[in-house]
């Protein structure tokens, strides 16, 4: 059986394509395709009302209509949808989601933040490098929220979601439009990282944790990371790298952040340092030196709910 798991970020439109193989597989599936576009759906209006205009609703339908040529090329079996943070937040989500299920025959599963979270976690799971892992805490951070994961003796202890994706701490720098974040606004922002995060999160870390991360943020800073490096994979990412990085790229403008690392994507150059910025805090407050990335994210631990259920 092949399945195709269409994810509709806030920011990015994903597909994972993949195809139930033997049980003695690691992840008991195996991918036989990904795909990304950018769709930037989340926008703050300034009535404080979440809106996802009409231009980018025509270029979410279009991305689906990409998605779904793929999924007829590799034949596949099934398809589902999911929605995050922009359509949870949205005002005219259901209007969207009726014009894609008149377009395509399926319906949208508007995630919340607490079904994303445990999407992911089971995600990682599928990681054998994670899988590995006795205690961790892990984030996935998008374009409006950030999911954290506690896994403890390699059980599910809780998750949380919080607004802080790369998105929404953009929208909050006065600066943004200028391009170049000057300290003093890295601090607020980092700041209000802070104060979103503290006492929810402090029973999360814990000494002999481990601090797992996915998200495009992450992706984008280990390829960056390993290009600098020389190195042919940097799935450990160390803070004083990163630390590094972010003031680098707060310093740049958006032109010159792509130029300077081709393994930027355009359409992210904009919110990407906001993004740094998020996780450096995360980082700072849960005091750890030392973030190990994965690819495993909520599409994987979608499959997985797919191919599991052929079996119950």
């Amino acid at each position: 059986m092949k399945a195709g798991i269409i994810d509709i970020g806030s920011n990015t439109c994903k597909l994972l394509i993949a195809e139930r193989e033997s049980a003695s597989s690691p992840m008991d599936f195996v991918i036989l395709e990904q795909s990304s576009l950018p769709c930037r759906l989340l926008s703050l209006q300034a009535d404080g009302q979440n809106f996802i205009e009409e231009k980018k609703s025509h270029r979410l339908l279009q991305c689906i209509r990409e998605f779904m040529k793929l999924c007829k090329k590799h034949e596949v079996h099934k398809v589902q949808a999911v929605a995050t943070e922009a359509f949870r937040k949205s005002s005219n989500r259901q209007q969207i989601s009726s014009l894609i299920e008149k377009e395509f025959g399926f319906e949208i599963n508007i995630l919340t933040g607490q079904e994303e979270a445990r999407g992911i976690a089971k995600g990682l799971d599928t990681d054998p490098n994670i899988k590995s892992f006795q205690s961790y805490s892990a984030l996935d951070i998008g374009g409006g929220s950030v999911e954290f994961i506690h896994v403890k003796n390699q059980k599910l202890i809780e998750v949380l979601s919080l607004p802080i994706g790369a998105v929404r701490i953009a929208n909050m720098d006065p600066s943004f439009s200028e391009e170049i974040i000057p300290p003093e606004n890295q601090k607020m922002l980092r700041t209000h990282v802070r104060e979103m995060i503290s006492g929810k999160l402090s029973h999360f870390f814990e000494k002999e944790n481990q601090l797992v991360g996915t998200g495009g943020t992450i992706v984008f800073c280990r390829n960056i990371l390993q290009r600098l490096n020389n190195q042919t994979d940097h799935a450990c990412i160390q803070r004083r790298e990163l630390e590094f990085l972010t003031q680098t790229v707060c310093g740049l403008k958006i032109s010159d952040r792509i130029e300077r690392f081709p393994q930027l994507p355009a359409d992210r150059a904009d919110i990407f340092p906001y993004g740094l910025l998020t996780v450096l805090e995360i980082m700072s407050l849960f005091g750890t030196q030392t973030l190990t990335h994965s690819f495993h994210n909520l599409r994987y631990g979608l499959a997985k709910e797919i191919f599991d259920s052929l079996e119950s």
